[in-house]
């Protein structure tokens, strides 16, 4: 039943709240349509203080509060709100290749940031005072949030050669296939669980050689049965009839 129903049984967490921001999409796009530039700005700061900030400090004092209930970013409300983060960024057109430098300098000083605090917590606990040692380090801490869109905007200006755009054209529409292969249930647990512990048996480098090794063989792999699933679409022009029902509710 969790492989057949996959969204109504929460299996892969990502996916179900994908599913939930997708019919939500086409009236977040009409939204942006007819805000002003002004406005646009405001809902961005909004978003990051309100809905990350805040919780982070909340949390910060009691560990099990979820202010906004949004799962430490485990549900459709934060990936809504990252949806809405994401258009903000496109339509302030915010990539800039001369400010590359300082995206790298932001992303690095979010990273040390989160990791400093986690192992700080951990080795200089404080006396009669609970601090969850990852509260700056789930999905809706402002410097994570802050890290990735970092990411965003270097990838973002960075200058590709047209075979690199090409192989990337290729390649990323299949990722998401591969997210759904390797962590489908049934391959979870008769293909993936316990299957790879034999790599911690050797020295450093071999045991590095066969991680990098495995992921490449499961990234390699999950492309190659998604390109088989999309020329299946295309020959039986399912993804022909989605594109009719997603111009159907867009609105």
């Amino acid at each position: 039943m969790q492989a057949l129903f996959p969204v109504t049984r929460k299996e892969y967490w990502y996916f179900t709240a994908y599913a939930g921001v997708f019919f939500l999409s086409p009236f977040i796009n009409q939204m942006f349509r007819n805000l002003s530039e002004k406005q646009i700005k405001t809902l961005f700061c909004f978003t990051l203080v309100v809905f990350s900030v805040v919780p982070t400090i909340s949390q910060t004092f009691t560990p099990q509060q979820d202010v906004f209930y949004m799962g430490d970013g485990y549900s459709v409300f934060w990936l809504t709100l990252m949806y809405l983060l994401g258009a903000c960024i496109k339509k302030l057109n915010l990539v800039s290749h001369s400010k590359k430098k300082k995206y790298f300098i932001l992303y690095f000083f979010c990273i040390l940031i989160t990791w400093s605090s986690k192992i700080l917590v951990e080795k200089f606990p404080i006396s009669g005072f609970t601090l969850d040692s990852s509260f700056l380090i789930h999905y809706t801490s402002p410097f994570i949030v802050l890290a990735a869109i970092s990411l965003l905007l270097i990838f973002g200006s960075m200058n590709f050669s047209e075979s690199v755009k090409k192989m990337i054209m290729l390649i990323s529409p299949l990722s998401f296939g591969v997210y759904l292969l390797h962590d489908h249930p049934l391959v979870r647990s008769y293909v993936m669980t316990e299957r790879f512990a034999f790599i911690t048996n050797g020295s450093v480098s071999k045991m590095l050689l066969f991680f990098f090794g495995i992921i490449l063989a499961i990234f390699v792999v999950g492309c190659c049965v998604d390109a088989v699933r999309s020329k299946l679409f295309q020959l039986l022009h399912i993804r022909k009839s989605l594109s009719k029902l997603d111009r159907y509710f867009d609105v």
